[in-house]
């Protein structure tokens, strides 16, 4: 009988501090939710001003981080252009210098003016690039069309350009795109200064001269192993007849990978 007694004691004893533990589990669990509250609940003052709670301020002030780590700032700066939502890969002015064309992964070529640079907003015009993405963009001579390089397809697109009444433009391409012809990556595109063909040059030595209904006019083998650059002089006047090797510059020690020309073509 004292054992059975001792053992209910026990067990009466065990299951009153089992009742104690989880009463105050729970106070303090009730504790810590009425402490997140009175953070998110909004102070007011007696004059009636609104104060935010401690998290707002904290969440306040990383927005304020994030968006400082993207500032830049530069004497020359004219602006910042913001409005593709994919990594940009391309710039290119026209040549009458009004507009920017710029091309990024998110399926879309975008159209600047210059001219709002300066303003404060910077309006845009869009042009959509149908199931792929544009890497390399290019104006024509007479800033009335561009032509872009598409990253899957691996062709030229060329998209043609009317101006509205209200002075804005509507994008157009091509019925059909160019044939595909290169093997290796394209590294850069050009208009001859006539407009009248286009020049294609990848990193497998090759370089294609195209007419604008996509017929490949000539292909130049460069027997370089790799091209790291080409580029159309704008000197050029008249159809294309044919490509001629003109001379070789050396003075780099080391591989060459871009140039320009000056606009009169004499450097």
């Amino acid at each position: 009988m004292e054992f059975a007694a001792l053992v209910a004691i026990s067990l009466l004893i065990g299951a009153l501090i089992l009742l104690v533990a989880v009463a105050v589990g729970k106070q303090k669990g009730d504790l810590s939710h009425e402490t997140e509250q009175k953070e998110d609940t909004v102070v007011e003052e007696d004059g009636g001003k609104v104060l935010p709670s401690k998290k707002q301020k904290q969440q306040q002030r990383l927005r304020k981080e994030r968006t400082q780590q993207h500032s830049f700032t530069h004497p020359l700066l004219a602006s910042s252009l913001k409005s593709h939502s994919g990594n940009v890969t391309c710039l290119d002015f026209s040549s009458n210098g009004k507009y920017l064309a710029s091309c990024a992964d998110d399926r879309t070529v975008r159209i600047w003016s210059t001219k709002d640079f300066l303003e404060r907003d910077h309006r845009c015009l869009r042009a959509n690039v149908e199931l792929d993405h544009v890497t390399l963009v290019r104006f024509s001579p007479d800033s009335r069309a561009f032509i872009t390089w598409l990253a899957n397809g691996e062709t030229i697109r060329v998209f043609k350009m009317s101006k509205k009444e209200d002075s804005s433009f509507s994008f157009k391409a091509a019925p059909e795109d160019f044939p595909v012809k290169h093997k290796g990556i394209v590294i850069n595109i050009g208009i001859a200064e006539t407009g009248k063909f286009i020049m294609t040059a990848s990193n497998d030595t090759t370089i294609l001269i195209w007419d604008l209904k996509g017929e490949v006019l000539a292909s130049i083998n460069t027997n370089q192993m790799t091209n790291s650059y080409a580029a159309i002089s704008p000197c050029g006047s008249g159809e294309f007849k044919e490509v001629v090797r003109a001379f070789d510059l050396k003075g780099h020690s080391a591989g060459v990978h871009s140039f320009a020309f000056s606009n009169d073509s004499r450097r």
